[in-house]
């Protein structure tokens, strides 16, 4: 027996794990598609001692799905996807650090964003220049919360945090 998700669009019958359908001709979120059993139902008068008849899961399974952020630069307009895992802002960090080479003004690591429970958030890392958030300066080793809306300020560059 196998449990897979079975596209209302085409009938695909994709892995369970799957958030997207896996035909390349169709690509529909199937995310939210509670999973079937595959196997073959057997008769009472078939089923062997031990067995149990296979039955269609009933209850809708629930799939949270986590969507990354970007921070968009006010002046220019230049986007940065965070990863899910986060990561470090800087001359020298893990996001993007091409981007920030040319300013002067940001730490090579600057600050973190990281996931946590309750929404992404920033820490500054000790930087020189500082890092804010709605133009108020953080202190330095504390994380703060940015959701969707929220301007950040690492050094000299402004950016709006938006959804991915």
């Amino acid at each position: 027996m196998r449990e897979v998700r079975i596209c209302d669009s085409c009938g695909q019958h994709n892995n369970l794990g799957s958030l997207f359908c896996e035909n390349a001709d169709c690509g529909d979120d199937i995310s939210y598609l509670p999973p079937t059993i595959l196997g073959g139902n057997r008769t009472n008068d078939q089923m062997e001692e031990g067995q149990f008849e296979s039955q269609p899961v009933r209850t809708a399974t629930k799939t949270i799905r986590m969507t990354g952020i970007r921070l968009v630069n006010t002046a220019s307009g230049y986007e940065i996807s965070i990863p899910l895992e986060g990561g470090i802002i800087g001359r020298s960090g893990t996001i993007q650090p091409d981007h920030f080479q040319n300013s002067q003004f940001v730490s090579n690591e600057h600050a973190r964003i990281q996931l946590t429970a309750t929404g992404y958030t920033i820490e500054d890392l000790d930087s020189t220049n500082g890092t804010k958030i709605n133009g108020m300066k953080i202190p330095s080793g504390q994380q703060y919360p940015i959701p969707t809306g929220t301007r950040i300020t690492v050094a000299n560059l402004e950016y709006l945090v938006d959804n991915n």
